[in-house]
């Protein structure tokens, strides 16, 4: 069998009359199998539980080729508490998809909920956090963002507290903070926190953040003792005077 034909016979499927994943999908059972109905491309959605393991045979969300969101069929149910891996690839006129491109396929990690419920896309989280007690019972909080291409772009980060006593209060966030335009966001970023009494240990977190509100969940805390105290006052018992030169 040719190339060709084997590509043709992938995506009109007469023989099946259009009756596969892929014809399903794409809506070329409606043509029996003869045509390829969507005339100006589209998308499909694949779904894996690793990169290496994303099946390219089942299908799990289409779009048109104007779709500016693809989601997963409603029968589709990933494992619960699960590290997952969905690939967008494009859908030519004709029916070929690009998987050969790298730059026509998006990948983008995210993990299952404790029913298998998907969540929004998120950023990856911050590295390296940590927190430094300044003059005045402040606090400064550094971190470090690395962006991933298999991961939502971050827009802003948001810093929680626990306000000197109890666990983190991720409900409100006590700074935001705008991530970089340039390079997705990279690089490290520092704030500086309101004044706490002298000796009061605050736990600090930060998470990364969507322009649609999708939040990463990671659970990192730093803490540190807040120093509102000049150093102790000392009285001068002897000096000793050297000759002048």
């Amino acid at each position: 069998m040719s190339d060709l034909l084997g590509k043709w016979l992938n995506h009109y499927d007469p023989i099946h009359r259009g009756w596969t994943r892929a014809g399903i999908a794409n809506g070329v059972t409606a043509m029996h199998g003869w045509s390829f109905p969507r005339r100006r491309g589209g998308y499909l959605l694949y779904l894996g539980t690793s990169l290496a393991g994303i099946d390219m045979t089942r299908p799990v969300g289409v779009g048109s080729h104007d779709a500016t969101t693809v989601r997963l069929f409603p029968w589709i149910c990933p494992p619960p508490a699960t590290r997952c891996y969905v690939r967008l690839v494009a859908i030519g006129p004709g029916g070929v998809e690009s998987v050969e491109n790298p730059k026509d396929r998006q990948v983008v990690a995210f993990t299952t909920g404790d029913g298998g419920e998907v969540p929004d896309p998120a950023p990856p989280a911050p590295r390296s956090l940590e927190v430094l007690p300044i003059a005045g019972g402040k606090f400064r909080i550094r971190f470090l963002f690395v962006p991933s291409r298999h991961f939502a772009r971050a827009a802003q980060f948001r810093v929680y507290g626990n306000n000197g006593s109890g666990a983190v209060n991720y409900s409100t966030p006590v700074q935001t903070i705008a991530a970089r335009p340039s390079l997705s966001g990279a690089g490290h970023y520092a704030c500086d926190t309101a004044a706490f009494d002298h000796g009061t240990s605050v736990k600090w977190a930060v998470r990364a953040r969507t322009t649609d509100g999708g939040e990463e969940p990671n659970t990192v805390v730093a803490e540190a003792q807040a120093d509102a105290q000049g150093p102790a006052d000392h009285q001068v018992s002897d000096i000793a005077y050297g000759d002048d030169e």
